[in-house]
């Protein structure tokens, strides 16, 4: 992991941001919004993504942050550690987040994309949603549970549905169950 070279460079639609160490100022100019970012093994590092994107992955980054303007379908942490994710746009965040057997992450989105978008936690341990209130510019924060899911529409009448509102985000536990190793969303 620590003898590659760091790569950054765009194949076929997709952005390889690999193998950084301590740098804080990667940046990844999106020409076009079916473009992907895919990052593994950063540490300690900040990247910035400008302009609308397809997709973010983060696989197996530590301590890293990510700030980006819009994403069109997702922003996944897979075995991520310590990484935070920020979407600089008040309306734009991801339409999905999923944090993957990830530990000490946060997800910070504006009121209006926690209010539009879900966040799915899967075998994941401390995992947050920090959620920017517009009225009065503070910061609200939600723990999530492991197998956690905030999803400003999910069913009120499944019995699997463990609701927990606060502001314009609903925190739902419990509500995914397994079948053939995957998750049906309820």
């Amino acid at each position: 992991m620590g003898d590659r070279p760091p790569v950054l460079q765009l194949v076929a639609n997709r952005w390889r941001v690999e193998n950084y160490r301590g740098d804080t100022s990667i940046n990844v100019s999106a020409s076009a919004p079916r473009e992907a970012v895919y990052m593994i093994n950063c540490v300690d590092c900040v990247v910035t993504v400008h302009n609308l994107v397809a997709r973010i992955t983060l696989e197996r980054c530590v301590n890293t942050r990510v700030i980006f303007s819009g994403v069109l379908s997702s922003v996944e942490l897979i075995r991520c550690e310590r990484c935070e994710i920020f979407c600089d746009n008040e309306s734009k965040g991801a339409m999905t987040t999923i944090l993957d057997m990830s530990r000490s992450c946060v997800v910070h989105m504006s009121q209006v994309a926690a209010s539009e978008g879900r966040v799915i936690s899967n075998k994941s341990e401390d995992t947050s949603v920090a959620v920017y209130n517009l009225d009065t510019h503070d910061w609200g924060r939600y723990t999530l549970t492991n197998d956690a899911i905030l999803d400003p529409e999910a069913a009120d009448d499944s019995q699997n549905v463990h609701r927990y509102s606060k502001e314009e985000a609903r925190i739902i536990s419990n509500v995914a169950s397994r079948e053939g190793g995957g998750y049906i969303v309820y």
